[in-house]
């Protein structure tokens, strides 16, 4: 592959070094191995399809929902809540019990959340009934 080698599932690397993400893979690697749906943009739209290697790269330059590449932005969004309210960093040591641990700060991020939303609705009540 003229001096490039794959290090992981979509990642290059050249001979200096250099981490490179190969597209492709990226696609094969969620679409394939992980049962998912990759949304990734193209990044040259301007070269036709029939010159674009691969079959989900073509896929992505044929068009995608941007409504649903938008939806990132929302997990980004809750990540970010989550890592701030609870800490970036998890204590288990095993898979299993790592898995555990952020099933339970989801858990306890609805919760928190489902707690604020009654509260403001309760609070937005009262204030209607007393104005």
């Amino acid at each position: 592959m003229n001096g490039y080698s794959i290090i992981g599932p979509g990642i290059q690397s050249t001979k200096s070094g250099i981490i490179v993400p190969y597209s492709e893979e990226n696609h094969v690697f969620v679409r394939e191995g992980q049962k998912a749906y990759s949304i990734i943009p193209p990044r040259n739209m301007h070269v036709p399809i029939w010159r674009t290697h691969g079959r989900f790269r073509k896929q992505m330059k044929r068009g995608y929902t941007k409504i649903l590449y938008n939806q990132r932005n929302k997990d980004e969004t809750i990540m970010s809540v989550i890592k701030r309210v609870f800490g970036e960093y998890i204590t288990s040591r095993l898979v299993r019990t790592q898995n555990r641990e952020l099933s339970f700060r989801c858990i306890a991020y609805n919760m928190h959340r489902l707690t604020n939303l009654v509260f403001i609705a309760m609070v937005s009540r009262a204030h209607l009934h007393y104005t």
